[in-house]
């Protein structure tokens, strides 16, 4: 049981990172801006302090979320009224991108900017929890999801858990990072690439969000 709960944990980390359109346009917007007005190594460490503050209100959030489900008393009904909300949420999404419906949070691009163009290691750090925190709302399935999956699990500590699906949730962000402060990758090409696939990430995270929500509502996880 641990390993499979392990190996459902990185699946989800990994999907939840890469299929993460805010927090890695806003990466790359701030890679890009970095690359043209300082050196490889400030690009480096504002990257890093910038994933930092991610991996950081992630890990609160979930660990948060995660001791409201216990110590409520009713971690089954939780699992099932969150697999039902999140069931909800993501065909509501699957049918707005095929409307053509698109939400934007446009009040909070402006301190994005703001955030990314200061370009010092504390500024990063507070635009990536910045980020982190008005995303949660909108793209917090594959965690809640997961929190729901351990928290009546009597195995491993369930905080190595959830520091085990962070470090796979900012793994491709990093890999992201080395690619463009090192050169490999254009910001460019990548900032392409990545708006190509936007809707195939959306359609592949919602749909994903939809199976294991299924799966929890009938028992089967």
């Amino acid at each position: 049981m641990d390993s499979k709960i392990i190996a459902i944990g990185i699946s989800l980390a990994l999907m939840d990172g890469s299929l993460n359109p805010c927090t890695l346009s806003v990466l790359t917007f701030l890679i890009a801006y970095l690359l043209a007005i300082a050196s490889k190594k400030r690009c480096l460490m504002a990257a890093f302090s910038y994933i930092s503050g991610t991996f950081l209100i992630y890990f609160l959030f979930m660990l948060g979320f995660l001791n409201l489900i216990i110590v409520s008393g009713f971690a089954n009904l939780i699992k099932s009224l969150t697999a039902l909300i999140l069931l909800i949420i993501a065909i509501f999404n699957l049918l707005a991108a095929a409307l053509g419906f698109q939400l934007k949070i446009r009040k909070t691009r402006g301190i994005v900017e703001s955030l990314a163009k200061s370009a010092t290691i504390s500024s990063s750090f507070l635009l990536g929890s910045f980020v982190s925190l008005v995303e949660i709302p909108c793209a917090g399935g594959f965690p809640i999801l997961y929190l729901n999956l351990i928290a009546s699990f009597k195995g491993i500590s369930k905080i190595f858990l959830i520091l085990l699906y962070n470090v796979f949730f900012i793994l491709p962000s990093i890999v992201i990072a080395l690619l463009l402060c090192f050169g490999l990758k254009k910001v460019e090409e990548v900032e392409r690439k990545r708006k190509k696939l936007s809707k195939l990430m959306k359609l592949a995270s919602n749909s994903v969000v939809i199976l294991i929500s299924i799966l929890m509502l009938f028992g089967i996880i």
